[in-house]
């Protein structure tokens, strides 16, 4: 019994002793406190490129849907008329087709995209060798890396699109003709 008593003080001890000392230690030290900071800052900065790749892809995807809800909306309206004569932003956006996510409001000649709100215009043009046979559907505004992506995805599906005028022909000319800043993307279809 003796043993344990004094097993069982020494312990008693010890705990009074990191109790004592863990009050006598005032704060962080100045290189525990910069540290910590830097930790932080780690973190932040990682969490906030994610969460800006995440958000440029989610904008990408939006506006591949947009672009070809945009092209089917304008086809099916046009469709038993023949052309395309008379296509106007006005026109489309009261269509019941126009995407909604496309809409400024109660604006009846804005079309927005992710980056700008008078970023979509659509105009019938002359493509084929008649008068108003196809339609063009521009995107303006559109930063270099949202420009690769979303010309890379969609210039299989129509009959032309350009960038600064240049038609992409495959996802290495989208790399190429896409550049820093805002790039204007015309999509051409019938």
């Amino acid at each position: 019994m003796i043993i344990f008593r004094k097993i069982k003080t020494n312990i008693i001890i010890e705990v009074y002793m990191t109790t004592k000392d863990i009050k006598n230690q005032v704060g962080a030290t100045l290189l525990e406190l910069v540290m910590a900071i830097g930790i932080i800052a780690v973190i932040a900065i990682a969490a906030i490129s994610y969460f800006n790749t995440a958000n440029d892809a989610n904008k990408v995807n939006d506006e591949v849907k947009n672009i070809n809800t945009l092209s089917a909306a304008i086809r099916n309206m046009f469709n038993s008329q023949g052309d395309y004569a008379g296509l106007t932003k006005t026109v489309i956006i009261k269509s019941g087709a126009f995407p909604d996510r496309m809409r400024v409001g109660s604006s009846l000649t804005l079309i927005k995209n992710s980056w700008l709100n008078d970023g979509v215009d659509v105009a019938p043009v002359n493509a084929a060798g008649t008068a108003n046979d196809s339609f063009t559907i521009t995107y303006k505004g559109v930063p270099e890396r949202a420009c690769v992506d979303i010309t890379s995805k969609t210039f299989r599906f129509y009959d032309k699109v350009a960038v600064g005028g240049t038609q992409i022909t495959g996802s290495a000319s989208a790399a190429t003709l896409c550049q820093p800043g805002a790039n204007i993307i015309v999509f051409t279809a019938r």
